[in-house]
């Protein structure tokens, strides 16, 4: 400081002799010329011209100095170069004045010596007044002149010269007295008048710090008097209240509406400190808020008190943050993520409630005691190493890992979002803190989703596996009912085929079940008889088990319109799961009765209903399981699907119907089916190929399959028609377009629906109706569960069959269409 207050007083001092250079090189070349004018015809004219020019140079030199300090003045500069460059300037001014004795003035002249002595007196004392502000401003012009022009006098010998001489010698010494006094007093005022300045700055700062710190302090600052009235306020003491400066001020507290914080503010003029927190209502405005009051008495010079300071906080904000923090709190308290803080050192000081349950812990008491290292498994202390990595090196990590639960010690799997919290103002991290989830439910969906990838890829696999049993069974079930056409029906050859043809209707409903599994369809139904259907299904599913069935089905029971092989899945899925509820054997209860819908009656639909009761005495099922029993891959069992009961329900659904359960552990199970009732009479399921319906005309078949394409020819040859054979759909239309042309198009086309790498039934059927729009094509196919089965006249086909299919069911179909007599039967049954 004291440095800064020397070089600031250097640069005034230069200021002032800088300052004086102009005037003073003026006045110098003015007296050389005079001087050169009076010694011109004494001297060489090559002397004066020297001496001139010499003198010339120096004036320019601090000439161009002052210009230079001129520019540089007005910013900080470094004192002590300019100082040395202004000293080196005026000596060498100094030596060049000192040289004019030498080249300008003649030894024995003692006019000239005296005028010399006057002008180099003149300017010394000229020099001492300008230069004195420097300490070695005078000494450095003068002391070299004098010198020089005593030295010269000397030189001379004469006694004027030495008397001058000597006097000059006197007159130096004195004059360079009078210089340091001279720089001594204008120093002294310079440095007084920097110090007043200075004093004067502080003084202002001072102020202008009180006034800055009344005025912007984020407080309510107020003054009042003995008699409570307002005396000074600053401007948010105004905000505060929400009144203007020239209301508050005058204003008589003592009749403040609000009486609560009188107390605080009598305080001070009993001379006591005044506290007052809690809300206040403003008198001169509807402000009402949450205030911090403190009041301080203040006192007159002589120690009396003349009123107080009060200081108001409006806390409304912080009481609001406050209520906010409470409100995160409990967002955090109660969320279903497990959210942990810890120090830096690991010690975890909170877990919110979900985090306590998912580790096993009971109270924050409990959560304290632990670190971070004891919540991970042994086997997952490499992750841990490698979160504590990342936070130290990223400030926050993400992850999966596992968390050990504290009663039971198994592996809690959850996704990590860990992170570093930091102090705001600092940036210094102050603790851990993580948030974690639970994935235990999303692994178990994860597994579920691959099980089912896993089924669905099987039920793919089924349906075509289905399709080809369903192909082979056409040209095996064909075939034996041709045969049947030239056996004895009394002979031991045609019983045989007639239990060949049961096994493969067997084999045929086998093929449905798997493609009902690859994700059934749309039933394609029938007048079916509920009786038959429900015996046989359930002898199936109960052959070679030590199980069996009491049927109680009455005579009269109604029909139903069903698909037969889905029907019978769902019978059959359900005498199995009976059966597996008693391991050491019983019986099965099916009950087969007719329900007449009734307005009070609670059962689903309003309508006849034809119900069907399968009812075990095994080992039940929990109440509360109940309601799961029918979701999609529930199961109790250590090696079950899960899907034969949401497969049955699935299927009773789309038959308008409604699958229900009942139980009771130790005692049973009963499932219950509801089918809504049909009118007219179901067919006979017992075999008869004897009865046909004959006909006449050109079909045109066209199958993938050769041994279906020989038997379907071999069967609608045995009717009376004509065949034509086609491979696919290209061969089929180049066939009929032919056809066409000579006249003589087919009088219908049976068309299987699909063809591996080939055009199928779909695109063939729609090509050719571009070619003969009354084209009646019968869309044939393995695969019932294609939309197009169940909906084939939308795609505009006139008739449809199922893959395996009996003589008397395809002649029929082929009657029908003929004769544009849609069929609703479409699946092959024992009666053909």
């Amino acid at each position: 400081m004291q440095k800064d207050h020397r070089d600031a007083i250097l640069r005034e001092q230069l200021r002032l002799v800088i300052g004086q250079l102009p005037a003073m090189q003026i006045a110098s070349l003015i007296v050389a010329l005079v001087l050169a004018f009076t010694v011109r015809n004494l001297v060489s004219s090559v002397s004066i011209l020297a001496w001139i020019l010499m003198v010339s140079a120096v004036a320019i030199s601090r000439l161009i100095l002052f210009r230079r300090f001129a520019k540089a003045r007005t910013d900080p500069f470094d004192a002590a170069s300019w100082e040395k460059t202004f000293l080196f300037l005026a000596v060498v001014s100094g030596i060049v004045w000192g040289l004019s004795a030498f080249l300008l003035l003649p030894a024995g002249n003692a006019g000239l010596t005296s005028l010399f002595a006057i002008v180099i007196a003149s300017m010394a004392a000229t020099t001492t007044v300008s230069h004195s502000a420097l300490k070695f401003g005078s000494v450095a012009w003068v002391a070299p002149a004098v010198l020089l022009y005593a030295l010269r006098l000397a030189m001379h010998g004469g006694v004027v010269e030495g008397t001058t001489g000597f006097l000059a010698i006197v007159y130096l010494v004195t004059i360079l007295r009078y210089s340091f006094k001279h720089h001594k007093a204008i120093a002294s005022s310079i440095a007084l008048r920097f110090e007043n300045k200075e004093l004067f700055e502080e003084a202002r700062q001072s102020g202008e710090r009180h006034r800055i710190l009344f005025q912007r302090t984020p407080v309510g600052i107020f003054h009042y008097d003995d008699h409570l009235r307002i005396t000074e306020c600053n401007d948010r003491f105004t905000d505060i209240l929400g009144s203007p400066r020239d209301v508050m001020i005058g204003l008589d507290m003592s009749l403040l509406k609000d009486r609560s914080i009188q107390p605080a503010l009598r305080a001070p003029l009993e001379g006591r400190d005044g506290i007052y927190e809690g809300q206040y209502r403003a008198t001169m405005s509807t402000a009402v808020i949450f205030v911090s009051l403190r009041t301080v008495p203040f006192f007159r010079e002589n120690g009396t008190i003349c009123g107080g300071i009060g200081i108001v906080e409006d806390v409304t904000g912080r009481t609001k943050i406050e209520e906010e923090q409470r409100i995160f709190a409990s967002l955090v308290e109660h969320s279903t993520d497990m959210i942990g803080i810890a120090s830096l050192d690991g010690k975890v000081f909170y877990l919110n409630q979900a985090g306590r349950k998912l580790v096993g812990l009971d109270g924050l008491e409990e959560v304290r005691n632990t670190k971070t290292e004891d919540y991970a498994l042994k086997e997952d202390a490499g992750t841990l190493r490698k979160m504590v990595r990342s936070l130290q090196k990223r400030g926050t990590w993400n992850g999966e890992t596992r968390l050990r639960h504290f009663k039971t010690g198994l592996p809690v799997p959850v996704e990590v979002h860990a992170f570093i919290i930091k102090d705001r103002k600092t940036g210094h991290p102050i603790a851990i803190a993580a948030i974690s989830r639970d994935l235990s439910f999303r692994r178990k969906m994860e597994e579920e989703m691959a099980r089912s990838e896993k089924l669905d890829s099987i039920g793919i696999l089924a349906g075509g596996i289905a399709h080809d049993i369903n192909n082979l069974l056409t040209a095996i079930f064909g075939n034996i009912t041709l045969a049947k056409m030239y056996a004895n029906r009394q002979g031991e050859v045609y019983r045989r085929l007639e239990e060949s043809e049961k096994a493969a209707l067997r084999a045929r409903d086998v093929a449905q079940q798997l493609l009902t599994f690859s994700k059934g369809g749309a039933p394609i139904k029938k007048i079916t008889s509920i009786q038959e259907l429900v015996t046989e299904s359930a002898g199936f599913a109960l052959r070679g088990s030590n199980v069996k069935c009491d049927f109680s089905i009455p005579d009269d029971l109604w029909h139903v319109e069903a698909d037969e092989g889905q029907l019978s899945q769902v019978v059959n899925n359900l005498i199995i799961n009976a059966a597996h509820a008693m391991p050491e054997g019983g019986t099965i209860q099916v009950c087969c009765r007719n329900r007449i819908a009734d307005r009070n009656d609670r059962m689903p639909g309003k309508e006849n209903q034809v119900s069907i009761s399968i009812m075990d005495h095994g080992i039940g099922i929990p109440k509360e399981y109940l309601s799961k029993v029918f979701d999609p891959y529930f199961t109790t069992k250590q090696k079950g699907s899960g899907l034969g009961l949401s497969t049955a329900y699935s299927i009773v659904k789309k038959h308008g119907g409604h699958l229900a359960v009942e139980s009771e552990l130790g005692v049973g199970t009963t499932f219950y089916i509801h089918l809504p009732a049909a009118g007219g009479a179901a067919p006979s399921r017992k075999v008869d190929e004897a009865r046909f319906a004959p006909g006449k005309g050109k079909i045109l078949v066209m199958d993938d399959e050769e041994a279906v394409r020989d038997v379907a020819r071999e069967m609608l040859e045995s009717f009376g028609y004509t065949v034509a054979i086609a491979r696919d759909g290209t061969e089929a239309i180049a066939i009929y377009r032919q056809a066409m042309e000579t006249g003589e198009p087919p009088d219908s086309v049976l068309m299987d629906l699909t063809i591996p790498g080939g055009m199928g039934g779909k695109e063939a059927i729609h090509r050719i109706l571009e070619i003969d729009p009354d084209a009646k094509g019968i869309v044939c196919s393995g695969y019932s569960n294609d939309p197009i089965m169940s909906s084939y006249q939308a795609y505009g086909f006139r008739g449809v069959i199922q893959k395996p299919y009996s003589l008397k069911q395809l002649s029929e179909t082929i009657r029908d269409v003929l004769s544009n007599r849609p069929r609703r039967s479409v699946r092959a049954s024992t009666a053909g």
